[in-house]
């Protein structure tokens, strides 16, 4: 049996996750999942914080960690999750003597900090492929973590810190994602089969993680690498005969980077899957070549990083050097070859100027994407823009631990009061702004009237997403209406 590994997770698929219990399975190791649908506490779609409270069920959650029996209890941790693990931590450490490890982007930034909190006993710094399964022969051999690279542990109060191992070149040797961790939770037979063809990002913005860990993993090897084709369009054939999948989303931080490979890819995509698929991707790209071969390859939506158009600030604060020139043009290419896209535009930028958000509102009645993803600027630690902000780029203290403290940061990134009401209104703009013809959109920016949308119940925002997806054909939104509804009936089975 080997070491039984119980990861927690919350809200969405990992698919870091599912590549960790993959390598751990290989290794002769149990994985096993607990999962925290996130009813309610959903960023993008049904943010009801009393709705949230009410169907809050950690308690739930921990007994259910401490049934499994675990050796080893595994969170994958980011910025806006790490309130919610550490609360979940602390109730297993009270039913199981299991030791807790905490992984993900933000315990590689801060893992001193993180290993100062009293539930967390081992923090894996980088890719945890290789690190993971050794920990678990350890503790299946009755041993410790001491001198695993990328496991720092905590000895009599003190930190004890190890090198990075280099990171891993060739992605084939990688199994692929084990997809039962979540067949519970996530529809794989009616929705997205997720899955990455490569890693890293080519470039540099100041907001994103990428920035930080590059940094951190400088000199261990090639940091932008990418699967053979080959070995993406096994897993897909695979997927599509275990799971009857309908959709393809690849989750890469940029999809299209490597244009040789990419214009290998394609067509062998086209030709052996044939199923349609979602995709980041950067305007410098966007070819009409590049665009052609999506779209014949059944490209069905498109994510654009525009963050904004305000040319001078997206350069000079945010290290984006794309010209305002360059994204209509990408934009103009989607439209004329009949591709969906998505944009996203960033609130909470230094040095936004009074009447920001409505120029790019006024921007985007120009262009019709499916969907604007309105996100609030998060000051993530060990990033300049935080230091830009807020004098430090470790932004560490108490307030991290505090539920109480921590959920309008989830909410809305790093906003004021005042900010994060004109942000909460521009998610409902930018909810109809792809359903409502584009003159009229116009003349309601203008004319003043936009401001009616502050007191439009935020549910507004669901039901236009709905009927986005019905006239553009995305499915995100139909995803999660069906991911809610079987949640709610498994959790009042549950409870009753």
């Amino acid at each position: 049996m080997g070491t039984r590994v119980t990861f927690a997770s919350i809200g969405a698929e990992n698919y870091a996750m599912e590549i960790l219990a993959a390598a751990v399975r290989r290794a002769g190791h149990s994985p096993a999942l607990v999962f925290d649908p996130g009813l309610f506490q959903d960023l993008d779609y049904f943010d009801v914080p009393r709705l949230g409270r009410l169907f809050d069920d950690r308690e739930r959650l921990a007994d259910r960690i401490a049934l499994t029996r675990p050796d080893l209890v595994a969170f994958s941790v980011m910025t806006p999750s790490l309130s919610w693990s550490i609360d979940l931590a602390r109730r297993v450490k009270a039913r199981t003597p299991a030791p807790v490890l905490f992984g993900g982007a933000h315990p590689t930034v801060l893992p001193s900090q993180v290993l100062s909190i009293g539930p967390v006993d081992m923090v894996c710094v980088g890719e945890g492929e290789e690190a993971l399964p050794e920990l678990c022969d350890r503790l299946d051999q009755g041993q410790g973590a001491a001198s695993i690279r990328n496991i720092w542990t905590r000895e009599n109060g003190k930190v004890l810190s190890q090198p990075l191992r280099p990171l891993v070149q060739d992605l084939d040797s990688i199994p692929f994602p084990d997809k039962e961790l979540f067949a519970g939770s996530i529809f794989l037979g009616r929705g997205r089969y997720m899955t990455m063809t490569g890693r890293g990002c080519p470039y540099d913005c100041s907001f994103c993680g990428n920035r930080i860990r590059r940094r951190l993993n400088r000199g261990g090897g090639e940091w932008m690498r990418r699967r053979s084709p080959e070995n993406v369009l096994e897993e897909l054939r695979m997927a599509r005969a275990v799971y009857g999948v309908r959709s393809v989303a690849f989750v890469d931080d940029m999809f299209i980077f490597d244009l040789s490979w990419f214009e290998t890819f394609l067509p062998r995509y086209e030709e052996d899957i044939g199923l349609r698929f979602d995709c980041t991707a950067h305007v410098a790209f966007m070819t009409r070549e590049a665009a052609r071969l999506m779209k014949r390859a059944r490209c069905g939506l498109i994510n654009f990083g525009v963050q904004t158009f305000d040319e001078e600030l997206r350069g000079r604060v945010l290290l984006r050097r794309e010209t305002n020139a360059q994204i209509t043009e990408a934009l103009r290419i989607c439209e004329a070859e009949g591709l969906a896209y998505c944009v996203d535009i960033l609130f909470g930028i230094p040095g936004e100027a009074p009447g920001h958000q409505e120029a790019n509102a006024l921007a985007l009645c120009d262009f019709r994407p499916v969907r604007i993803n309105a996100h609030a600027l998060c000051h993530f630690p060990g990033l300049e823009i935080t230091k830009h902000v807020v004098g430090k780029d470790e932004v560490w203290s108490e307030e991290w631990e505090s539920k109480e403290k921590i959920s309008p940061y989830q909410r809305g990134g790093s906003l004021n009061a005042e900010q994060y009401l004109k942000f909460r209104t521009y998610q409902k703009i930018y909810a109809a702004l792809p359903v409502i013809p584009s003159g009229l959109m116009r003349w309601i920016l203008r004319s003043g009237w936009y401001r009616v949308f502050r007191y439009i119940p935020h549910s507004v925002v669901y039901i236009l997403d709905v009927i986005g997806a019905i006239k553009c054909g995305h499915t995100k939104g139909l995803d999660q209406i069906r991911y809610y509804a079987r949640h709610l009936l498994h959790l009042n089975a549950a409870r009753s």
